[in-house]
């Protein structure tokens, strides 16, 4: 019974830990590049296209997994190309230098979804 109760109690902590994570927690720190910086410049990205073409499109969070070294110049910012012209697209965070020798470059990629404009509400 004792077991039970702390295996219990063990599986509702770790629930609540893992719902309290969010990318605004992951800022770059070390030798590790955040999800918060990340995501920050896929929103630069896509705020300037919608006010750009008129298009609503929305930023969903990247992959929480995602763990790439510091980039140490600007990260670049482009549409994936896979998806290019869908409703269900992806902005590609690229930096081109890492501050680890292993890897030269990495991309990230932040889906996007675009809403019907003609929709009543979003959902």
């Amino acid at each position: 019974m004792r077991y039970a109760l702390l295996f219990a109690f063990s599986i509702f902590g770790s629930c609540n830990v893992a719902q309290a994570w969010n990318t605004d927690d992951d800022r770059t720190r070390g030798e590790v590049q955040g999800l918060y910086e990340i995501r920050k410049e896929a929103m630069k990205f896509m705020d300037q296209w919608n006010k750009s073409y008129g298009t609503s499109y929305e930023l969903l969070e990247p992959n929480s997994k995602t763990f790439v070294p510091r980039c140490i110049v600007p990260l670049r910012t482009a549409w994936s190309e896979e998806n290019k012209g869908q409703r269900l697209a992806d902005v590609s965070v690229i930096c081109d230098k890492t501050n680890f020798p292993g890897m030269k470059r990495w991309v990230v990629v932040v889906p996007a979804l675009e809403w019907d404009r003609t929709a009543t509400a979003k959902p």
